[in-house]
């Protein structure tokens, strides 16, 4: 069973290499190198490190929102071990051709430090993610209608499909399915120990619930986080000298998120290309720009996790000292 699950990984990660080479292969056959170092030239120091700047500090309030979730279910963690953990898993995600994606980074930093609680880990983890791709799908449902590039029968069938699963959603939170779910999760032919691990969710999702002003609060914040990661891609695009709409921005990254989260390639690398090449209707020297400025952000961040690991072996020694 051992060798099985080896050979399957291995299978999965040589189909991801697969995938973003040809994914990869789609832009680069059609791509003027000249373009793309004429749009990367464009791009000043000072421009750059306000990208990167941008970057941490959307990295920071992805962990400050966590920080605020696993709060509610009772586990307490410093903002700093948090924002190391979420840089070390971006890392993971982006850089390291591993089956290991940043989300599991995170729940295994938890498990370490907090081995009873494994399912408000998990949860936490869960909620952070849902938060943030439920703000993904109020912001296209707001920006949707001044689109022009989607017809009003297809702006009208994507509306209503959004909005039913948005008050779906939100019926769950103001209570009103608990009874159905509640004789789902009890249904006789599901295994005693599937039955004690999805009670065990539910009751750490009735404690985020408990919560709705705290849960409103970090909406607000993924709302803000997400509006400003794609703010931020418009600007990058700018400073590149590649002129898009920002309307159509905040409908095409949405989709183009979903899509590079498909297990058909490494971090999403060639996928995340072809997609906004399609679908922002932009060249494919543009597209290498723009993911080459934003690759490098990942590619740095292993000597800033080095400097912070290194800055705070000193502050420790500093503290044993004085004691």
């Amino acid at each position: 069973m051992r060798v099985f699950r080896q050979r399957k990984k291995l299978l999965i990660w040589v189909m991801r290499v697969l995938g973003t080479g040809f994914f990869l292969w789609l832009i680069l056959r059609r791509v003027r190198f000249q373009e793309i170092w004429f749009h990367v030239n464009q791009l000043s120091w000072i421009a750059y490190l306000f990208l990167v700047f941008i970057f941490l500090s959307i990295q920071f309030l992805t962990s400050y929102r966590w920080k605020l979730l696993l709060s509610m279910t009772g586990i307490k963690e410093p903002i700093y071990n948090l924002y190391m953990s979420v840089l070390y898993g971006q890392t993971i995600n982006q850089i390291l051709p591993s089956s290991i994606g940043g989300d599991s980074t995170r729940i295994a930093y938890l498990f370490n430090r907090h081995p009873q609680n494994k399912s408000e880990s998990i949860s936490s983890t869960f909620m952070d993610r849902f938060l943030g791709f439920f703000a993904l799908l109020i912001i296209v449902l707001c920006v949707l209608p001044f689109v022009n590039f989607v017809s009003s029968l297809q702006k009208y069938l994507f509306s209503s499909i959004l909005g039913a699963f948005l008050i779906f959603v939100v019926l769950i939170f103001l209570e009103i399915f608990d009874g159905v779910i509640e004789r789902m999760i009890n249904l006789h032919f599901i295994p005693k120990f599937v039955h004690h691990t999805l009670d065990n969710y539910w009751l750490v999702f009735r404690k985020y619930r408990s919560r709705k002003y705290q849960i409103l609060f970090t909406f607000l914040l993924s709302l803000f986080t997400q509006g400003l990661t794609i703010i931020s891609h418009y600007v990058t695009f700018l400073f590149l000298g590649i002129d898009i709409s920002l309307i159509q921005l905040f409908v095409v990254f949405p989709v183009v998120i979903l899509i590079t989260a498909l297990p058909i390639s490494i971090g999403g690398i060639g996928v995340r290309e072809a997609a906004l090449n399609n679908m922002l209707e932009i060249t494919g020297d543009e597209v290498l720009s723009f993911s080459i400025i934003r690759y490098s952000y990942f590619l740095l961040l292993p000597f800033l996790l080095f400097i912070m690991s290194i800055i705070e072996k000193v502050l420790e020694l500093e503290d044993t000292g004085s004691e």
